[in-house]
């Protein structure tokens, strides 16, 4: 095995360990027994040995040798016999008397230590130890005194073997290396054991930490242990985590900076100006290719050359050391217009350059890089963009242009819708069914909201012409709500909503133009009342807290309210938040784009904030008069409220009131539906009319009924526009004094102001309701 199993290992370690310690522990038993039963033998030899001595005390005393030698062979034993291979009484000169081996008697001690034991003086036994007969087993030499009297007598002498001994000392060896062995061998098997289990968690986290080496993906670890083990998967848990964390950031940051790379190669092979990247000693190293495109220079052939052999200089400037300055000082040089001929371009070429210090992350200069731009290239672009943008601004000129002529056709038809329905209302045309009712109500309705699609889009046109017209006066708040709240409660009653109005009534007055503050109004109560479906709307006009020359309004709903994401959006042309094919409602997405508009050049701000109740709050400013910007206001136009303006000098009062009897009118207007019905309708109020479809046709009927009283005349027509034709009859001095009221789709303050200066008695822009004409008509006939 090239790497030993960690289990294998354990076992083998703790069995060797196990087995020293119980050796050693066996050894020390084995040692302790050898010990005590030496011990043992000594002491029962030497009391054996005593008795012996009192036993023949008296036979040397007496000389009785005979009961000596039949004195019966001793035997010594304890637990273990040892049998006594010599029984000697030994006289006090050394000779044998009695010999249990019948060899000796009569013969002196010639044992060297039997005779060291037998000199030695004293009372008590005493033993010795020796090995036995070449050497094989040992024997335990006991001698013991005979003393009577306190005369020695002589001597008892026993040899005792101490085979037994040793061959119990060799059995408990042998039983105890058995022992160990066995032991080893079940303490090794259940130590293996026991670690492969224990370990086992230990290979799985190895072959997991293997395939995060090899940057696989892998579940996580669960081994619920409580222990290390389960520490350790934990931590292993935490650490692939951390380490997926890492590899993804490492891969999406690799992937990022090779998209980087490629994105950066690709810019510099791709970009349309020549670049050259030189190294600190001024050799180049690297060309894209715009550089031959553009300069004639292939980048093979000035790699690794210095930039001044390729670049010998440019209106006499050394280029080596405009290099070494760049790297020394760590300056950019420009040269915005440098003329340059290569040997592979016919046509001399206009670039400008730049030699940029190039520096290492230490902000070291480590080289440069010089960038060359194309004039040539850039001129041609500047005078394409130039032809796009002229380009553009027709097109929006164009686009202007067709929303306001759309506009202007789509007023007149408007005009005969209202007319008519205003008729029917009137049941001029006959009584009308509850159905016709109905209808009527319908066509009102749609036409109004017809005529304010019209006018957003006219004011989106004069909006992005910058051409959206105000028309200051002096505007009381309160006033205004007054007229208008009428309508928002009963708007807001018919969808079950709760309609409130705060005002503060102390509030100076604006300096506005009074119909479009009120379609500010009118826009953010409608989109209110109709995004609520339960609750109330809030209307509420005060002096600005923190602007004390601003009023601040506010309307506010308890609606589902307008996420934070939207709350710019809202305000864009054309946007709507849903704008899907099931959206529950509908409109042009003009509206609040057209508002903020119409706040902005009054000089306040519109925007959008959370109502209390998590709705949706609108709130706008508004800057109060100025005595200055009111009087200026004043000398230059009065909104009249009726459809139209006239000028300042212009009381606006009726006069006396006239009857239509006996009044001839001059109809002219190329719409010959219109034609028939204010014709009709002038008919119907005792006018005499004479209608014409063109001004040729209305002059040869001026000069040839007599006389005519007031002529109603269309601005835009054929062959002769309006104007043009009222300048024609302001000239003629015998009807210069016949008042013209001009009815027309136009609505611009130029055109108006173009039609007074040109002789007009009055201006009614399409679509206008039946009483306002009338109204307007009595009103110029009697000045």
């Amino acid at each position: 095995m090239k790497n030993l199993n960690i289990a294998f290992r354990i076992g083998v370690t703790t069995s060797a360990i196990t087995l020293i310690i119980m050796y050693v522990f066996a050894l020390h038993s084995i040692r302790g027994a050898e010990h005590i039963m030496k011990e043992s033998l000594e002491r029962v030899g030497m009391d054996r040995a005593k008795l012996t001595a009192r036993m023949v005390r008296n036979s040397l005393v007496i000389h009785d040798y005979q009961l000596i030698n039949d004195l019966p062979e001793i035997i010594v034993t304890h637990d273990v016999k040892f049998p006594v291979l010599e029984c000697a009484v030994i006289s006090d000169d050394f000779t044998y008397i009695v010999d249990s081996a019948g060899e000796s008697t009569g013969e002196s001690v010639t044992d060297e230590d039997i005779l060291k034991l037998l000199k030695q003086e004293t009372p008590e036994p005493r033993f010795l130890k020796r090995n036995g007969p070449q050497g094989k087993d040992e024997e335990l030499l006991i001698v013991a005194p005979v003393s009577a009297g306190g005369i020695n007598w002589g001597y008892v002498l026993m040899v005792v073997s101490m085979k037994e001994i040793n061959n119990h000392i060799s059995t408990l060896q042998t039983r105890s290396a058995l022992l160990i062995l066995v032991l080893t061998v079940l303490n090794l098997v259940f130590v293996i054991t026991v670690s492969r289990l224990a370990l086992r968690p230990l290979s799985h986290l190895k072959k997991t930490v293997d395939r995060l080496v090899r940057e696989e993906r892998i579940e996580k670890l669960s081994y619920d242990t409580h222990d290390e083990i389960g520490e350790l998967s934990n931590s292993i848990n935490e650490m692939m985590d951390y380490w997926h964390t890492q590899y993804e950031t490492r891969v999406r940051r690799q992937r990022e900076s090779d998209e980087q790379r490629r994105l950066s190669d690709a810019v510099v092979e791709n970009i349309n100006l020549g670049i050259i990247v030189i190294d600190r000693t001024g050799s180049i190293t690297r060309a894209n290719s715009s550089l031959e495109t553009h300069m004639g220079i292939r980048p093979g052939d000035i790699n690794q050359k210095k930039i001044w052999d390729v670049f010998p200089g440019w209106e006499s400037e050394n280029l080596e050391s405009i290099f070494n300055k760049v790297v020394t000082e760590g300056n950019i040089y420009t040269n915005e217009r440098v003329i340059y001929k290569s040997s592979q371009m016919a046509n001399e070429v206009m670039f400008n350059v730049s030699i940029c210090p190039m520096k290492d992350l230490a902000s070291e200069v480590m080289g440069a890089i010089a960038i060359f731009e194309n004039l040539t290239d850039k001129v041609l672009l500047e005078d394409h963009l130039l032809r796009v943008n002229e380009e553009l601004q027709r097109a929006n000129v164009v686009k202007s242009e067709f929303l306001s002529m759309v506009s202007h056709e789509l007023r007149t038809p408007l005009t005969l819708i209202k007319m008519y329905s205003s008729m029917l209302a009137e049941e001029k045309l006959g009584a009308l069914t509850p159905k016709q009712e109905k209808a009527v109500e319908v066509m009102n309705r749609r036409c109004k909201s017809l005529n304010e699609l019209i006018d957003d889009l006219l004011d989106l046109s004069r909006i992005e012409s910058g051409k959206l017209e105000l028309h200051r006066e002096e505007v009381f708040l309160k006033d205004l709500i007054d007229d208008l709240a009428c309508g928002y409660e009963s708007r807001a009653k018919a969808s079950e909503l709760a309609f409130f109005i705060e005002m503060d009534e102390q509030l100076p007055p604006v300096l506005a133009d009074k119909e479009k503050i009120s379609r500010v109004f009118n826009n953010l109560v409608e989109n209110a009342i109709k995004f609520t479906e339960e609750g109330s709307v809030r209307l509420r006009v005060c002096r600005h807290p923190s602007h004390k020359g601003m009023a601040l309004a506010e309307v506010s709903d308890t609606g589902p309210g307008i996420p934070e994401e939207y709350s710019e959006k809202v305000f864009e042309k054309f946007y709507q938040i849903d704008g899907s094919d099931t959206r529950k409602h509908g409109g042009s997405g003009l509206g609040l784009a057209i508002t903020r508009e119409i706040v902005s050049v009054h000089g306040g701000k519109l925007w959008l904030e959370k109502s209390e109740s998590g709705g949706a709050a609108f709130l706008f400013t508004l800057p109060f008069t100025d005595p200055n910007k009111v009087a200026e206001a004043a000398r230059k136009q009065v909104y009249t409220g009726a459809g139209g303006v006239r000028p300042a000098n212009d009381s606006g009062a009726h006069g006396p009131t006239m009857t239509a009897s006996g009044k001839n009118v001059l109809l002219i207007d190329d719409d010959l539906d219109f034609l028939d019905m204010m014709t009709d309708i002038l008919a119907e109020d005792g006018y005499t009319v004479f209608p014409a479809s063109d001004g040729f046709e209305a002059l040869s009927l001026l000069f040839s009924k007599d006389p005519i009283d007031v002529i109603l005349l269309d601005v835009t027509m054929p062959k002769i526009s309006g104007y043009e034709l009222l300048k024609m009859i302001k000239t003629v001095e015998a009807k210069q004094n016949i008042p013209v009221l001009m009815l027309t789709a136009s609505g611009l303050s130029d055109q108006i102001k173009r039609g007074y200066d040109t002789g007009a008695a009055g201006y009614l822009v399409k679509p206008f309701t039946l009483d306002i004409f009338k109204q307007t008509l009595i009103r110029i006939i009697s000045e």
